[in-house]
């Protein structure tokens, strides 16, 4: 039971570390900005299918945070209100609703 609480919290410390790293990147591309927000919200996605909608929601909230001390809110607000946000939302709507609801919704 120890082993599966410590990789759980090693995993979710890993992902959260590489979405900041993201974070931080599109903070100094001129131009990859937005595609490196998109790819900050990966880590976000894969710790809902991994660990489970409550710990990836710990995950965003740890980069939320870590993102608004160093890049700041002017590079951190896109992720903080709809990168970090979509996955999380979008695992929760996938679960509660009928499946050809569901399945629109994967097309969107």
């Amino acid at each position: 039971m120890q082993s599966q609480r410590t990789r759980t919290v090693a995993l979710g410390g890993l992902l959260a570390a590489l979405a900041v790293v993201f974070v931080v990147l599109s903070a100094f591309s001129p131009t990859a900005d937005l595609s490196l927000l998109a790819l900050s919200s990966l880590p976000v996605a894969i710790a809902a299918i991994e660990l489970g909608n409550r710990r990836a929601a710990l995950v965003y909230l740890a980069v939320s945070l870590i993102s608004l001390a160093y890049p700041g809110i002017a590079f951190s607000y896109l992720f903080i209100l709809f990168f970090g946000v979509f996955p999380l939302v979008k695992g929760v709507l996938e679960a509660k609703s009928p499946r050809p609801l569901a399945l629109l919704g994967k097309q969107i």
